[in-house]
């Protein structure tokens, strides 16, 4: 039993060992396999980039060949002419060539031309169109778009005066005028208070509906309250009858003011809110008149 034993054993070890032996060939046949693939990978990828480079080079010299080097002879040809040196004998091809570039100069001429008439008239439209968004459709003033710009430019003036304008009860102008009247309306009183702006920088702005806003630099209290009250006193010498208003017989606006002095630590839009909550404190003491800004003004709410 001991040798039947022993006998097993030593068969059962070398069993094992061709199989190890077996199994390693295997491995090392697949890792030759691998390597092989890569090797061929790599050959390919040199192959590839040899060809890609010889493609570029030969493009290269076929247009030094055929083009640049005809141009530049050419152009040296024409220099020594151009100063006074004896023109040599030119062969018949470079003589076609230069008769070739003559005859490009008229149409390249005609078509940079063109091109040049083409830009003109495309900036000439992105002009048009970048001043159309910016400006009001219907009264033609600056709109909020161009307000907010124009705002966030004003941090470099010394001061900064501010208007807020409502139409006074301009719904029930439109309900019992129609919406046409509501517009010529609209229009009427924007030239109106255009007129009251005498200084350049002065602006107009359509706010939104009927509201609209000033931009008054480097303006003092006593300035912006004189161009509030004197927008007032142009919409009512319009006398545009208002037979659905409260207020008056003719059409009124109300205003808002405020103003932002250097010491202030007042951004736009807290500036914006004080000339709202003037406005709002303008039209529920009766509309048709102008109020300024005080601190203990309340928060707005829209009449």
């Amino acid at each position: 039993a001991l040798m039947l034993w022993r006998s097993l054993d030593v068969s059962l070890q070398d069993l094992s060992n061709a199989a190890s032996s077996e199994e390693f060939q295997r491995a090392y046949a697949g890792m030759e396999g691998l390597r092989a693939e890569a090797r061929s990978m790599r050959n390919g990828f040199y192959i590839s980039i040899a060809l890609l480079a010889a493609m570029v080079l030969g493009t290269v010299a076929v247009l030094h060949r055929h083009i640049l080097s005809p141009i530049s002879l050419a152009a040296q040809e024409l220099r020594q002419i151009r100063f006074g040196s004896p023109a040599k004998a030119l062969p018949p091809v470079r003589i076609r060539e230069l008769q070739q570039l003559l005859d490009l100069v008229p149409s390249l001429r005609g078509y940079l031309k063109d091109l040049a008439a083409r830009s003109g008239a495309l900036e000439q439209e992105k002009n048009k169109y970048e001043n159309l968004s910016l400006v009001d459709a219907l009264t033609g003033v600056p709109n909020r778009r161009s307000f907010d710009a124009r705002l966030a430019q004003s941090a470099c003036c010394a001061s900064v005066g501010m208007l807020m304008i409502d139409v006074d009860l301009f719904k029930n102008y439109n309900d019992s005028l129609g919406h046409l009247a509501g517009d010529k309306c609209l229009v009427a009183v924007a030239r109106a208070m255009q007129a009251t702006l005498y200084r350049h920088d002065d602006t107009l702005f359509r706010y939104g509906g009927e509201e609209f806003a000033v931009l008054l630099p480097n303006a003092t209290e006593k300035a912006a309250r004189a161009v509030a009250e004197r927008i007032q006193r142009n919409v009512r010498a319009l006398a545009l009858p208002h037979p659905a208003s409260s207020v008056a017989p003719v059409l009124t606006v109300s205003i808002g003011v405020a103003l932002r002095t250097p010491d202030d630590k007042v951004d736009d839009t807290e500036l914006i809110t004080h000339a709202d909550k003037a406005l709002y404190r303008a039209k529920s003491s009766g509309r048709d008149r102008v109020c300024l800004y005080r601190p203990e003004d309340g928060p707005t709410a829209r009449l």
